[in-house]
């Protein structure tokens, strides 16, 4: 069974989905997902997602899916947007508890579904945050050579105008001697 349209739904029974072996195929709406809105600068209208439902060999719940999108995050050189694609795949295994998730296989990232229904979206956007970079800046050198100062430049060329903060304590300290 296929359940295919423009937006998937926020929230699904996994569980349900897994044993109906449903594919779940559509579009989430970028806008909506806070924690990935403060951490990029902008991104695509949706992201484009196909969710296979099912079970493993060992009965668990699985989703075995893949999601893309399109975001811009901020250059940490220049501070200039940076084009980025999401293009992965995820296999969940669908557990109700944490204490289920030691019994997983490792090839299966552990969710939890309690008794309400799986929030989709939330799920969606922790991959989405799983494959933004850890560090991010352009490939090519975006600020000019001669204004990048590194740490052993900074420290051979003191600022000599600058006056030193313990000159009054060194004054103070000369008289107490006397």
């Amino acid at each position: 069974m296929t359940q295919q349209s423009a937006g998937l739904p926020p929230k699904v029974d996994a569980r349900k989905c897994a044993v109906r072996q449903e594919t779940l195929e559509g579009q989430v709406p970028l806008a909506g997902l806070a924690r990935l809105q403060d951490a990029v600068q902008s991104s695509s209208e949706n992201a484009q997602v196909e969710i296979a439902c099912g079970r493993d060999e060992l009965g668990n719940f699985t989703l075995d899916g893949h999601i893309r999108c399109e975001v811009e995050i901020l250059c940490q050189r220049c501070l200039g947007p940076i084009p980025h694609a999401i293009d992965a795949e995820f296999q969940w295994g669908i557990i109700r508890s944490e204490e289920q998730a030691k019994n997983l296989p490792k090839s299966l990232d552990p969710v939890i579904q309690g008794e309400e229904k799986l929030d989709l979206y939330a799920a969606l956007e922790d991959e989405i945050l799983l494959h933004l970079p850890f560090v991010t800046y352009h490939e090519e050198d975006c600020v000019p050579r001669e204004n990048l100062v590194f740490g052993d430049e900074a420290e051979a060329a003191p600022d000599e105008d600058r006056e030193n903060p313990f000159k009054v304590l060194e004054q103070l300290k000369g008289k107490q001697g006397k």
